[in-house]
């Protein structure tokens, strides 16, 4: 299935995409939030799918840390819609949502919610610990949601969250980002001014 704003993680050598927008019928919208998981595994460059995400959900960000592989954030429909796709005149929202995959078991579980909803945010892992930085509150389409500079920081050990105690200088969503030598690099990313 062609899927794009998925979350990626890699883990154990092996690569892992959750989540993310779909075409499910020809002629149909590319935007229907999904809850599939696949691992890739390069050197046998082949797919295997997985049990699939408990919410599906688009543009969420993942990070692998203690053998486990944690999901957050994204946006979907709300609570008891039915998945259609998503658009700026849809009512849909931001997720809190923090669900753990666990490759040794291929099963998933729900941690402690974040404490800001947010999609096309940029994550990081440094001393066991999550960074949750920047994206997008509101809506995932750029022209109907806001952009947001609040850095939290999650412990899987603990299963709790606080603010890392400080923001990106600027807010904005849909960044690259990268985590070398104990600190997490944010790169470019989208503003938007009506």
């Amino acid at each position: 299935l062609a899927t794009h704003h998925a979350a990626a993680a890699a883990y154990n050598g092996k690569i892992y995409l959750f989540g993310g927008q779909a075409q499910l019928e020809p002629g149909g919208s590319s935007q229907v939030p999904i809850n599939n998981s696949w691992e890739y595994d390069p050197v046998a460059d082949s797919w295997k799918a997985l049990a699939p995400m408990p919410t599906a959900r688009t543009a969420a960000a993942a990070a692998a840390v203690g053998g486990k592989i944690y999901v957050i954030g994204g946006a979907s429909v709300h609570p008891g819609q039915k998945i259609v796709a998503l658009g700026p005149t849809v009512p849909h929202r931001s997720l809190d949502t923090n669900e753990v995959y666990d490759p040794a078991t291929n099963t998933w579980a729900t941690r402690t919610t974040a404490p800001t909803a947010r999609n096309h945010a940029a994550i990081g892992v440094v001393n066991g610990k999550i960074y949750v930085i920047g994206g997008r509150v509101g809506a995932a389409n750029i022209t109907t949601a806001s952009n947001t500079n609040v850095v939290e920081v999650y412990d899987p050990a603990t299963d709790n969250w606080g603010v890392a105690g400080l923001r990106m200088p600027t807010p904005r969503s849909g960044m690259g980002w990268a985590t070398y030598k104990g600190k997490i690099y944010v790169a470019g990313g989208e503003m938007y001014n009506a």
